[in-house]
Protein backbone atom coordinates (compact mmCIF):
# COMPACT_ATOMS: atom_id res chain seq x y z
CA UNK A 1 0.00 0.00 0.00
CA UNK A 2 1.09 3.27 -0.81
CA UNK A 3 0.82 6.52 1.70
CA UNK A 4 0.70 9.36 -1.12
CA UNK A 5 -0.12 12.47 1.54
CA UNK A 6 -3.39 14.21 0.48
CA UNK A 7 -3.15 17.43 -0.77
CA UNK A 8 -7.31 18.04 -1.01
CA UNK A 9 -7.40 20.60 1.36
CA UNK A 10 -10.74 19.90 2.81
CA UNK A 11 -9.28 16.60 4.05
CA UNK A 12 -6.37 18.23 5.25
CA UNK A 13 -8.37 20.51 7.37
CA UNK A 14 -10.57 17.75 8.69
CA UNK A 15 -7.90 15.58 9.41
CA UNK A 16 -6.03 18.55 11.23
CA UNK A 17 -8.76 20.26 12.54
CA UNK A 18 -7.74 19.33 16.43
CA UNK A 19 -4.20 17.86 16.91
CA UNK A 20 -5.40 14.16 18.51
CA UNK A 21 -4.20 12.59 15.49
CA UNK A 22 -1.40 14.56 15.20
CA UNK A 23 -0.43 13.18 18.50
CA UNK A 24 -0.35 9.87 17.66
CA UNK A 25 1.94 9.75 15.62
CA UNK A 26 4.34 12.09 17.50
CA UNK A 27 4.57 9.21 20.14
CA UNK A 28 6.66 7.46 17.96
CA UNK A 29 9.46 9.65 17.45
CA UNK A 30 10.29 8.94 21.17
CA UNK A 31 12.01 5.84 20.64
CA UNK A 32 13.88 6.44 17.86
CA UNK A 33 17.30 4.30 18.17
CA UNK A 34 19.84 6.07 17.87
CA UNK A 35 17.61 8.86 19.68
CA UNK A 36 17.32 12.03 17.51
CA UNK A 37 14.89 14.93 17.95
CA UNK A 38 14.83 16.29 14.88
CA UNK A 39 13.14 19.84 15.79
CA UNK A 40 15.85 20.83 18.30
CA UNK A 41 18.77 19.50 15.95
CA UNK A 42 17.71 21.43 13.06
CA UNK A 43 17.05 24.59 15.26
CA UNK A 44 20.36 24.19 17.01
CA UNK A 45 22.11 23.61 13.68
CA UNK A 46 20.78 27.29 12.38
CA UNK A 47 22.99 29.16 15.54
CA UNK A 48 20.44 31.64 16.26
CA UNK A 49 21.27 34.84 17.57
CA UNK A 50 17.87 35.48 19.78
CA UNK A 51 16.80 38.17 17.73
CA UNK A 52 15.55 37.07 14.30
CA UNK A 53 12.21 37.17 13.33
CA UNK A 54 10.73 33.44 12.41
CA UNK A 55 7.47 32.42 10.86
CA UNK A 56 6.74 28.61 11.34
CA UNK A 57 4.72 27.20 8.55
CA UNK A 58 2.42 24.89 9.66
CA UNK A 59 2.82 25.28 13.12
CA UNK A 60 0.46 22.61 13.81
CA UNK A 61 -0.05 22.43 18.03
CA UNK A 62 2.52 25.65 18.63
CA UNK A 63 5.12 23.46 20.71
CA UNK A 64 8.30 24.45 18.98
CA UNK A 65 7.85 27.71 19.17
CA UNK A 66 6.50 28.23 22.80
CA UNK A 67 9.90 26.40 23.62
CA UNK A 68 11.97 29.25 21.18
CA UNK A 69 9.73 31.99 23.10
CA UNK A 70 11.23 31.23 26.47
CA UNK A 71 14.61 32.98 25.53
CA UNK A 72 13.73 34.31 22.26
CA UNK A 73 13.63 37.63 21.70
CA UNK A 74 13.13 38.50 18.15
CA UNK A 75 9.27 38.26 16.21
CA UNK A 76 7.95 34.69 16.51
CA UNK A 77 4.62 33.71 14.24
CA UNK A 78 3.01 30.52 14.13
CA UNK A 79 0.55 30.49 10.76
CA UNK A 80 -1.75 27.01 10.05
CA UNK A 81 -4.74 26.34 7.59
CA UNK A 82 -6.15 25.42 11.35
CA UNK A 83 -6.62 26.92 14.24
CA UNK A 84 -7.78 24.26 16.60
CA UNK A 85 -4.65 22.87 16.26
CA UNK A 86 -2.55 25.91 18.46
CA UNK A 87 -6.16 26.70 20.83
CA UNK A 88 -3.98 24.70 23.52
CA UNK A 89 -1.09 26.56 22.68
CA UNK A 90 -3.23 29.92 23.21
CA UNK A 91 -4.04 28.49 26.27
CA UNK A 92 -0.67 27.73 27.92
CA UNK A 93 0.42 31.03 26.78
CA UNK A 94 -1.95 33.43 28.07
CA UNK A 95 -1.36 31.38 31.13
CA UNK A 96 2.64 32.29 30.80
CA UNK A 97 2.49 36.05 30.52
CA UNK A 98 5.47 35.62 27.71
CA UNK A 99 7.03 39.42 27.40
CA UNK A 100 6.91 37.94 23.43
CA UNK A 101 4.42 36.06 22.98
CA UNK A 102 3.78 33.40 20.09
CA UNK A 103 1.49 35.42 17.23
CA UNK A 104 -0.83 32.63 16.04
CA UNK A 105 -2.55 33.24 13.01
CA UNK A 106 -5.48 30.70 10.74
CA UNK A 107 -3.53 31.28 6.99
CA UNK A 108 -2.45 29.26 3.90
CA UNK A 109 0.94 28.79 3.12
CA UNK A 110 0.40 29.85 -0.41
CA UNK A 111 -1.20 33.37 0.13
CA UNK A 112 0.83 34.59 3.01
CA UNK A 113 -0.74 37.41 4.74
CA UNK A 114 2.72 39.37 5.32
CA UNK A 115 4.69 42.09 3.79
CA UNK A 116 8.06 41.64 1.59
CA UNK A 117 10.82 40.94 3.42
CA UNK A 118 9.15 40.41 6.95
CA UNK A 119 11.54 37.26 8.56
CA UNK A 120 14.82 36.28 8.86
CA UNK A 121 13.65 32.63 8.81
CA UNK A 122 10.98 30.29 7.90
CA UNK A 123 10.48 26.70 8.79
CA UNK A 124 8.57 24.01 7.39
CA UNK A 125 8.25 20.70 9.28
CA UNK A 126 7.12 17.73 7.74
CA UNK A 127 4.35 19.86 6.09
CA UNK A 128 5.73 20.45 2.27
CA UNK A 129 4.16 17.16 1.41
CA UNK A 130 0.93 18.41 1.83
CA UNK A 131 0.58 21.69 -0.07
CA UNK A 132 -1.56 21.45 -3.53
CA UNK A 133 0.27 24.19 -4.96
CA UNK A 134 4.08 23.89 -3.90
CA UNK A 135 5.48 26.21 -6.47
CA UNK A 136 3.33 28.85 -4.89
CA UNK A 137 4.23 28.50 -1.87
CA UNK A 138 7.74 28.24 -2.57
CA UNK A 139 6.75 31.91 -3.85
CA UNK A 140 5.76 33.20 -1.05
CA UNK A 141 8.29 31.46 1.47
CA UNK A 142 10.73 33.91 -1.23
CA UNK A 143 8.66 36.73 -1.30
CA UNK A 144 8.33 37.22 2.73
CA UNK A 145 12.06 36.48 3.90
CA UNK A 146 14.76 38.90 4.10
CA UNK A 147 17.26 38.88 1.02
CA UNK A 148 19.60 36.71 3.74
CA UNK A 149 16.93 35.13 4.83
CA UNK A 150 16.87 30.92 5.25
CA UNK A 151 14.16 28.40 5.02
CA UNK A 152 14.67 25.23 7.63
CA UNK A 153 12.81 22.33 6.00
CA UNK A 154 12.17 18.55 7.55
CA UNK A 155 10.93 15.73 5.50
CA UNK A 156 11.20 11.97 5.75
CA UNK A 157 12.62 9.47 3.19
CA UNK A 158 10.17 8.38 0.46
CA UNK A 159 12.59 5.67 -0.89
CA UNK A 160 13.01 3.32 2.03
CA UNK A 161 10.22 1.49 3.42
CA UNK A 162 9.34 3.68 6.68
CA UNK A 163 7.88 0.65 8.09
CA UNK A 164 9.04 -2.18 6.16
CA UNK A 165 6.70 -5.04 8.65
CA UNK A 166 3.11 -3.71 7.23
CA UNK A 167 5.05 -3.39 4.22
CA UNK A 168 3.82 0.22 2.84
CA UNK A 169 5.89 3.25 0.98
CA UNK A 170 5.76 7.32 1.51
CA UNK A 171 5.11 8.10 -2.03
CA UNK A 172 8.63 9.37 -3.59
CA UNK A 173 6.77 11.35 -6.24
CA UNK A 174 5.66 13.82 -3.05
CA UNK A 175 8.42 16.17 -1.25
CA UNK A 176 10.39 13.50 0.46
CA UNK A 177 14.25 13.56 1.54
CA UNK A 178 15.65 12.44 -1.31
CA UNK A 179 14.61 14.91 -3.59
CA UNK A 180 14.41 18.34 -1.63
CA UNK A 181 16.79 19.93 -2.89
CA UNK A 182 15.28 19.56 -6.44
CA UNK A 183 12.15 20.06 -5.68
CA UNK A 184 13.25 23.50 -4.23
CA UNK A 185 15.88 24.55 -6.39
CA UNK A 186 13.85 27.00 -8.66
CA UNK A 187 13.80 29.41 -5.90
CA UNK A 188 16.13 28.26 -2.92
CA UNK A 189 19.85 26.78 -3.13
CA UNK A 190 20.69 24.38 -0.19
CA UNK A 191 23.34 25.29 2.55
CA UNK A 192 23.72 22.40 4.21
CA UNK A 193 21.81 19.24 5.21
CA UNK A 194 21.63 16.74 8.10
CA UNK A 195 19.73 13.04 7.18
CA UNK A 196 19.37 10.42 10.13
CA UNK A 197 18.63 6.55 9.16
CA UNK A 198 17.78 4.77 12.21
CA UNK A 199 14.84 2.76 13.82
CA UNK A 200 12.14 3.53 16.13
CA UNK A 201 11.93 0.48 18.74
CA UNK A 202 8.30 -0.16 19.33
CA UNK A 203 7.20 -2.33 22.11
CA UNK A 204 3.78 -1.56 22.48
CA UNK A 205 1.48 -2.34 19.45
CA UNK A 206 -1.42 -0.49 20.66
CA UNK A 207 0.06 2.78 20.14
CA UNK A 208 1.95 1.81 16.91
CA UNK A 209 -1.25 1.07 15.71
CA UNK A 210 -3.46 3.76 16.73
CA UNK A 211 -0.64 6.29 15.06
CA UNK A 212 -1.42 3.79 12.27
CA UNK A 213 -4.83 4.78 11.88
CA UNK A 214 -4.20 8.20 12.66
CA UNK A 215 -3.02 8.46 8.88
CA UNK A 216 -5.90 6.49 6.94
CA UNK A 217 -6.63 10.14 5.61
CA UNK A 218 -3.13 9.89 4.09
CA UNK A 219 -3.57 7.16 1.50
CA UNK A 220 -4.89 8.05 -1.89
CA UNK A 221 -6.85 6.48 -3.31
CA UNK A 222 -8.68 6.17 0.14
CA UNK A 223 -9.58 3.17 1.54
CA UNK A 224 -13.21 1.80 2.39
CA UNK A 225 -14.15 1.16 6.28
CA UNK A 226 -13.91 -2.21 4.98
CA UNK A 227 -10.33 -2.27 2.91
CA UNK A 228 -8.64 -0.32 5.73
CA UNK A 229 -10.43 -2.47 8.67
CA UNK A 230 -8.55 -5.85 6.57
CA UNK A 231 -5.36 -3.95 6.76
CA UNK A 232 -5.17 -2.67 10.36
CA UNK A 233 -5.96 -5.96 11.34
CA UNK A 234 -3.34 -7.81 9.37
CA UNK A 235 -0.82 -5.03 10.91
CA UNK A 236 -2.04 -5.72 14.22
CA UNK A 237 -1.54 -9.92 13.73
CA UNK A 238 2.07 -9.29 12.26
CA UNK A 239 2.81 -6.77 14.93
CA UNK A 240 1.97 -8.74 17.93
CA UNK A 241 3.31 -11.61 16.77
CA UNK A 242 7.00 -10.27 16.09
CA UNK A 243 6.78 -8.60 19.50
CA UNK A 244 5.61 -11.96 21.46
CA UNK A 245 8.29 -13.37 19.60
CA UNK A 246 11.50 -10.87 19.87
CA UNK A 247 9.80 -8.26 22.19
CA UNK A 248 9.81 -5.29 19.45
CA UNK A 249 9.22 -4.35 16.01
CA UNK A 250 12.49 -2.14 14.76
CA UNK A 251 11.00 0.19 12.03
CA UNK A 252 13.43 1.51 10.09
CA UNK A 253 13.17 5.62 9.85
CA UNK A 254 14.68 7.85 7.52
CA UNK A 255 14.29 11.71 8.36
CA UNK A 256 16.37 15.03 7.08
CA UNK A 257 16.45 18.21 7.98
CA UNK A 258 17.47 21.08 4.80
CA UNK A 259 18.55 24.50 5.37
CA UNK A 260 18.09 26.67 2.63
CA UNK A 261 18.92 30.49 1.14
CA UNK A 262 17.44 32.58 -1.55
CA UNK A 263 18.39 32.03 -4.77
Amino acid sequence: MVQRPNIDKSVITSHYATREKHDKRKKIRKVLNPPFEIHEEALQSLNLAGDESILDVGCGDGEILLGLSKSHQGRLVGLDLNPGMFQEALQLQSQRLSAHPVEFIEGSAEALPFEPGSFDLITAFFMLYHLPDLERALSEFQRVLKENGRLLVTAMGGLTPFNPNIQYQLDPSSVVVENVEEKLAKFFRLERKYVYRGSAEIKDAGSFLEALDSMRDFFVPAPDDEAWKLFLNAQRDRVEKKIKLEGSIQDRVVLGYFIFSKN
